[in-house]
């Protein structure tokens, strides 16, 4: 019986996503729709509160690659969209972090800024 992988990605790993937008460094992402042809997962920018999949490690243009920061626990950094305080929960807002609200929770804040600054998250 020939060994079958049963893991499509690891936890806590990077991975490659393709972009359905544009999208920029230090944004979190949400999944856009079915993979690609490749396999590759599909992703965009998450709207205010969306589930977030990861952020993105670099700036992507609509169809390119872009690798995606993944893992619970793990500790990213993303622009604020308005002040943070420290052991606050975050969600999405336009790509950005903003104090948790009624969306999905992305993380946790580990540092206290103000608008645009940038907040370092811990994933959940």
């Amino acid at each position: 019986m020939p060994l079958i992988g049963v893991d499509v990605f690891n936890p806590g790993g990077d991975l490659s996503a393709r972009a359905t937008t544009a999208i920029n460094r230090r944004q979190f992402v949400t999944i856009a729709g079915d993979t690609d042809p490749d396999g590759a997962p599909t992703i965009e920018v998450a709207d205010e509160g969306a589930l977030v999949f990861g952020v993105a490690k670099h700036d992507a243009k609509e169809g390119e690659l872009v690798a995606v920061a993944r893992g619970a626990g793990r500790v990213v950094t993303v622009k604020a969209s308005a002040p943070i305080t420290a052991g606050q929960i975050v969600e999405a807002n336009s790509g950005d972090a903003a104090p948790h609200g009624t969306g999905q929770p992305a993380g946790q804040a580990i540092n206290t800024v103000p608008a645009d600054g940038t907040a370092h998250i811990s994933l959940r």
